[in-house]
């Protein structure tokens, strides 16, 4: 286990380890003998925050104050809307993102900030930031109060187009 914790440069507590066949001593220590086989696999990014969405519900509000903010699974879809927004404004300027950058956004394993600042393209997503930060700051208010309406209010604000909700039994009638 260690030696594979060692190989992939990743803490144990960042690694899914199972246990393909235990180590064998063999024949008075001598014959037979088989170390044991593990699978070592990275936890990824994406795992890490679909646990975390998870996590949060269901658990009282205060007690999630106290812990990091975790994005909802819209905020974070919405996210991932602004990196594919800022990267066909870059193409449509005559930058080009390579294909592999795309891929790699596409198969979701990790954020698509970490993959842009791992490949050198975090510009993109700098240059669009100043009018992202405007419209999460009006919005901040109308996030605290938990009615329908907020919520509705607070999607818009994000770039969802929310659809008012009606009841069937007053429109059949």
């Amino acid at each position: 286990i260690q030696k594979g914790l060692k190989e992939l440069d990743i803490p144990r507590m960042k690694a899914h380890i199972k246990v393909v066949s235990k180590e064998k001593k063999g024949f008075l220590g001598l014959f037979g003998k088989k170390p044991a086989q593990v699978d070592i696999e990275a936890i990824s990014e994406t795992t890490v925050i679909k646990a975390n969405q998870q996590a949060i519900k269901g658990v009282p509000k205060e007690v999630n104050e106290k812990n990091e903010p975790v994005k909802t699974v819209s905020e974070a879809t919405v996210d991932l809307g602004h990196v594919v927004e800022a990267i066909k404004k870059i193409e449509e300027e005559g930058q080009g993102v390579s294909e592999e950058v795309k891929a790699e956004i596409l198969k979701n394993e990790k954020h698509a900030s970490t993959i842009l600042e791992e490949t050198g393209h975090i510009s993109i997503l700098n240059d669009l930031e100043p009018e992202d930060t405007a419209e999460e700051v009006e919005s901040a208010p109308e996030k605290e109060t938990e009615t329908q309406e907020a919520t509705s209010q607070s999607l818009e604000d994000l770039g969802l187009k929310v659809e008012p909700s009606y009841d069937i039994e007053q429109v059949a009638t």
